[in-house]
């Protein structure tokens, strides 16, 4: 009897979203008969460990960037830039190590540049083959462009979370330029499931990304929910908010090390730090409205369940801001800035709009076969 596949799955630790769509791609490994060894950093780390608990997990430093609370996102990556490259770098010598140590019979790296090796297969994972530049260096976007495709090119496979047909979900982000030769789009990639719920939260706030930006929204957020609830409570006689059964907020802050209990922190407001994959799925399914980043993992989520959203971009964070304006002028999602957001003027205009139509297509399952098939017997 031949042993199990030993897969190594890395994801980047640049906020949440790279790890939490690895959490199927795990899943449907194990179900295959794989044995999965997770490598990661920071909080997606403890996200991956919370998750699977039973699995191996081996620290593989993170790039560690953090956003500043004011001033150009450009500028700010400039400077982290020597420390990024230092660790991907780093990351080849790490990768042999862990290749020779636990006997690793393939990779998939989720943006991690250079955990590949040349004598086991090795997928990366993007829907980002155009990258779009921060405004400092729009100039230099066509070599950045070059880089990462050369980059990518290392890979023996690379799977683009999106559908083929045009525009897909991503827009220019994955359709803008013809396919590198080992690319293929493999589906939208999530964790969720639908399924039909009662409503049981009128929003619920779901908060992700770096530091300082994560704090700073959540601080913006919590003050004008508490304002918006207890305005609510206060007017009973209201028509509108009598005929309205959904009085309660579902405030979720993203902290994957921080605790899962739900606390009422005020009259119709809930709060908690994180939950597991089943509690959210559960409680994005019973929320009529969304509020959060429009990273490209939270829009795949909403877009399989079928959520209505209100998106507020990472300031200066052109792929978030290229994604909610993508969706706003499809008519899906209403997108407002961090700077002016108004919760109520947000409610009111996210009327407009159609939200996400659900869908359950998952073609993503079959790659994990293919790659599977395609280790050799040892």
């Amino acid at each position: 009897m031949s042993r199990k596949r030993k897969i190594l799955v890395a994801p980047l630790d640049w906020g949440l979203g790279h790890a939490t769509r690895m959490i199927p791609v795990i899943h449907e490994l194990q179900s295959l008969g794989a044995e999965v060894l997770i490598a990661s950093d920071g909080p997606a780390m403890s996200l991956l460990r919370k998750e699977f608990p039973q699995l191996t997990a081996i620290n593989l430093p993170g790039y560690r960037v953090h956003y500043q609370k004011k001033g150009s996102l450009g500028i700010t990556m400039l400077l982290q830039l020597p420390k990024i490259l230092a660790v991907i770098r780093a990351e080849k010598k790490w990768l042999r190590k862990i290749i020779s140590k636990e006997n690793i019979d393939a990779v998939i790296s989720d943006n991690r540049f250079d955990m590949y090796a040349k004598d086991i297969p090795c997928t990366f994972v993007t829907h980002q083959l155009n990258i779009i530049a921060p405004s400092p260096f729009k100039r230099m976007e066509r070599w950045i462009n070059k880089v990462n495709r050369r980059l990518i090119a290392n890979f023996d496979a690379c799977w683009i979370p999106d559908f083929e047909k045009e525009p897909g979900l991503s827009g220019i982000l994955s359709h803008k330029f013809p396919l590198p030769d080992n690319a293929v789009f493999i589906g939208t990639l999530s964790r969720f499931s639908y399924r039909e719920v009662s409503k049981r939260y009128k929003l619920m706030v779901l908060l992700s990304g770096p530091e300082p930006q994560r704090s700073m929204l959540e601080q913006l957020l919590l003050q004008q929910v508490k304002e918006y609830a207890s305005r609510r409570n206060n007017q009973p006689t209201n028509e509108e908010v009598a005929a309205d059964e959904l009085d309660q907020i579902l405030f979720v802050r993203g902290i994957p090390g921080g605790s899962g209990e739900v606390l009422q922190i005020s009259p119709g407001v809930l709060l908690v730090d994180y939950l597991l994959t089943e509690a959210l799925n559960t409680a994005i399914l019973e929320s009529e409205i969304i509020i959060s980043r429009p990273g490209y993992t939270t829009v795949m989520d909403l877009s399989l369940l079928g959520s209505r959203a209100i998106f507020i971009p990472t300031p200066g964070q052109p792929e978030q801001e290229y994604l909610a304006e993508y969706l706003t002028n499809k008519g899906i999602c209403y997108t407002t800035s961090q700077s002016s957001f108004d919760l109520e003027l947000a409610l009111f205009e996210e009327k407009a709009f159609a939200g996400f139509k659900a869908n359950s297509v998952q073609l993503w399952k079959q790659h994990l076969v293919n790659l599977l098939a395609s280790i050799p017997d040892q």
